[in-house]
């Protein structure tokens, strides 16, 4: 049976989320020395956050309430590692599209390289089998958060598809315009042939090289964050540009993973498959050592919680909780991000939870001196929990 939604106050897209005021933010974020560090200083720290409670009407069908703190879409945070799931999506709707030659998540695929900055890639050996797949490269991605796999997704979909997609989902602040790599931002611009291979041995398609010669207009007013930074070995006292770095605000990013989790709470949507978005959910849901592939399940670096800031935050340790938490994360610069979905089996509560922080008191760019465990991992698992507890007990 299809369910019927029912939309109270969503707007999660271009940067536009009305408020329902259920939560109250200044208790909230002042009852505990973890939470109080951060959100008696939310300037400083650069927080937003945004909460949709999922309820239930009498018929069972789906009612979203949503709930923001400090909100501030022109204020930029560098995304990291939360690109890995639009890339992973976008890769999914492409080879959706090659299915016609018989194409699928797991068949095998060779890289070539045809301008500077990029690497072939013929045999995978952080896989089973040593052999590569966009299915491969999803997992590893997003459940531990692997950087080479993410390049290989975005040389697969290309700066055109994502400016393409982005724009037809209506996120103009959204941009994905490099790999995670040394490349410049003119080698980004180039992306390498793919080739997919058939079980016989045989090419079922190739996927060309191509350069995108399509404009990158900024999508905020200023991308300068702090007061110095490191260029080839040199300090600059002058706040580093984030100006060809990837964007994507936290409302876009919210509405991302609605859309994953419930496709008909947003305006837009993906064009998978069942399959592919319940392999995308349980690749965002699974911990490591619940991986498929082998070198990634039996990596002891890869605890439980691995990539779980909110309700975890450094724990090192089996979980034992009936919350499910199906998430997305990013780290670097200073800049910390969870974009997660939460379902409690045990109480029935159900909501998304999504935030970012800016870790770098000094505001100096390549010291890596970023307060991510002293107060980053602290804040976030004890925000999840808070935020849960109130929405349970208002």
């Amino acid at each position: 049976m299809k369910w019927i939604f029912t939309i109270i106050a969503l707007g999660l897209f271009a940067g536009e989320i009305q408020s329902q005021h259920e939560l109250n933010w200044d208790s909230l974020l002042t009852n505990s020395p973890a939470l109080s560090k951060v959100g008696n200083d939310p300037e400083k720290y650069k927080l937003q956050i945004i909460c949709t409670k999922v309820e239930r009407d009498t018929l069972g069908h789906p009612l979203f309430k949503t709930d923001h703190f400090r909100l501030r879409d022109s204020s930029y945070f560098y995304p990291a590692s939360i690109v890995k799931l639009p890339a992973s999506i976008f890769a999914a709707e492409k080879i959706l599209q090659l299915s016609r030659f018989g194409i699928t998540m797991s068949t095998d695929v060779k890289i070539d390289s045809t301008f500077q900055c990029q690497s072939q890639l013929d045999v995978d050996t952080y896989t089973n089998d040593s052999t590569a797949s966009i299915g491969e490269f999803i997992e590893k991605a997003l459940v531990v958060s692997d950087n080479p796999s993410y390049s290989r997704l975005y040389e697969f979909v290309g700066p055109a598809y994502f400016a393409e997609r982005f724009s037809e989902m209506q996120m103009p602040r959204a941009i994905i315009r490099h790999r995670f790599s040394s490349c410049d931002s003119s080698a980004n611009r180039y992306t390498n042939p793919f080739h997919f291979i058939q079980a016989s041995g045989d090419t079922a398609y190739s996927q060309p090289d191509a350069f995108y010669a399509g404009a990158y207009p900024s999508p905020l007013p200023s991308m300068l964050v702090g007061k110095s930074h490191e260029s080839n070995g040199r300090v600059i006292a002058k706040p580093k540009s984030f100006e060809k770095s990837n964007a994507l605000p936290l409302a876009d990013m919210h509405a991302i993973m609605m859309e994953l989790i419930y496709p008909e709470s947003q305006p837009f949507s993906y064009d998978i498959s069942d399959e592919q978005r319940t392999f995308l959910r349980h690749m965002l849901t699974i911990s490591p050592r619940q991986a498929e592939n082998r070198k990634i399940a039996t990596n002891k670096d890869f605890h439980d919680n691995y990539t779980n800031y909110l309700f975890f935050g450094q724990e090192n340790s089996s979980r034992n909780t009936s919350i499910e938490v199906c998430n997305i994360v990013g780290l670097a610069y200073g800049f910390m991000t969870d974009i997660c979905y939460v379902k409690d089996a045990k109480t029935g509560t159900e909501f998304f939870l999504s935030a970012t922080l800016y870790l770098n008191a000094s505001n100096k760019f390549g010291s890596g001196n970023y307060e991510y465990s002293q107060i980053g991992f602290p804040f976030l698992k004890e925000l999840g929990w808070s935020v849960k507890s109130e929405l349970e007990n208002p």
